[in-house]
C-alpha cells in the first residue's frame, strides 16, 4: 500500500452531495460537522455565518464553488467545518455522510470536470465505485480561465491530418443518419476497453471511466456531448482525444471507425440540426449522410 493509499485507509473518508452530484472528500481535512439550520447572517454585513465554541465560520456552497445547481436553501443541509489559509471556513452541502472503511482506497489521475472546477483524481473503492475527489484546499483557490465546466476540443493545426476526420458515433436524426467527425489531428488512440467505472450524478453525456495508461479518463457519449436528442450505440471500442496540457478524454465510438477526407464545399448550418449545439463546430454533407464536428 503506497502512502497516500495508507493515509486514506487510516484518516477516513466522507461523501457529499451537492445537487445531482457526489464528491469523495478526506475526513483529515475536516474539523467538524454542523446543521445548516445553524447558519445566520452577519449583524454588520449580512454574510452567511456560523458560529459555535471553536469560532465563527464563513459559509459558502459547495454548488456555488463548483457552479452546479444545488437543492438545499441556506438552512438546509449540512456545514463541513475546515480550515483554508488561517480561515474557518463552513461549506455547505446536501447531505455528508463517512464511506465505510476499505482496505485499499486508491486515487488515480484523472481528466473531468465539475462544473467550473477541475478534478484531477478519482477516489476508486471496492466493488467498482469512483468518487470525484475534491481537495478541500485547493477549492478555494482562484481557477484558471482553461479549466471549465465542458472539455472544448482544441483546433488542430494546419496541416494535411489535420483536414481528414475520423467518423464515429453514428446515430438517426430526422430519418436521417448522423456521424460525428473528430480531427486526425487531436485522436490520439483508438483502443478496446473491457471496464467502464460509473460516476455517481454526472451529465448524461458522461458515460463514465475508464483505464488508459495508467490514467482514469472520462468517457463520454458524443452524441449527447453534441446536444443530440438520441445517443449512441454502446460499443467496446472508443478514442481518445487530446485537449493539451496533458488532459485526455474519450469518446465512445459506437461502432466501425472510419477516416474521410472533410468536404468543406458542402458545409450546412448548424442550426439546421434543430438541437442546442454549443459543442458543434461545423456540420456538413458527406455521401449519404450528415456529418457533426464538435
Amino acid at each position: 500500500m503506497t502512502t497516500t493509499q495508507n493515509r486514506l485507509a487510516t484518516s477516513g473518508l466522507f461523501q457529499a452531495s451537492v445537487g445531482k452530484y457526489l464528491v469523495a472528500l478526506s475526513a483529515a481535512q475536516i474539523l467538524g460537522i454542523e446543521r445548516a439550520e445553524r447558519i445566520k447572517a452577519d449583524e454588520s454585513t449580512g454574510a452567511p455565518i456560523l458560529v459555535n465554541r471553536q469560532g465563527e465560520y464563513q459559509i459558502y456552497n459547495l454548488g456555488d464553488l463548483l457552479n452546479v445547481p444545488v437543492n438545499s436553501k441556506q438552512n438546509e443541509g449540512q456545514v463541513l467545518l475546515l480550515e483554508s489559509g488561517g480561515v474557518n471556513i463552513g461549506l455547505q452541502v446536501d447531505r455528508v455522510e463517512a464511506i465505510p472503511r476499505h482496505p485499499a482506497p486508491r486515487l488515480v489521475e484523472a481528466s473531468l470536470s465539475i462544473g467550473h472546477v477541475r478534478i484531477k483524481q478519482v477516489l476508486l473503492l471496492e466493488g467498482g465505485k469512483a468518487l470525484p475527489w475534491v481537495d478541500l484546499d485547493q477549492l478555494f483557490h482562484p481557477m484558471d480561465e482553461e479549466e471549465t465546466s465542458e472539455p472544448h476540443l482544441p483546433r488542430p493545426h494546419n496541416t494535411r491530418r489535420s483536414t481528414r476526420l475520423v467518423l464515429i458515433g453514428s446515430t438517426l436524426h430526422q430519418q436521417r443518419e448522423v456521424a460525428f467527425g473528430l480531427s486526425a489531428g487531436v485522436v490520439t488512440e483508438i483502443v478496446d476497453v473491457a471496464k467502464v467505472t460509473p460516476l455517481a450524478g454526472v451529465a448524461e453525456h458522461v458515460l463514465g471511466l475508464i483505464e488508459w495508461r495508467g490514467q482514469a479518463v472520462q468517457l463520454l457519449d458524443i452524441a449527447r456531448y453534441c446536444g443530440c436528442p438520441t445517443s449512441t450505440p454502446t460499443h467496446p471500442r472508443v478514442v481518445v482525444v487530446n485537449l493539451g496540457d496533458s488532459r485526455r478524454i474519450a469518446f465512445a465510438t459506437g461502432g466501425p471507425v472510419k477516416a474521410v477526407d472533410q468536404a468543406d464545399e458542402h458545409t450546412i448550418r448548424p442550426d439546421w440540426l434543430g438541437w442546442p449545439n454549443d459543442q458543434v463546430r461545423g456540420v456538413f454533407e458527406f455521401r449519404d449522410m450528415t456529418v457533426v464536428i464538435p
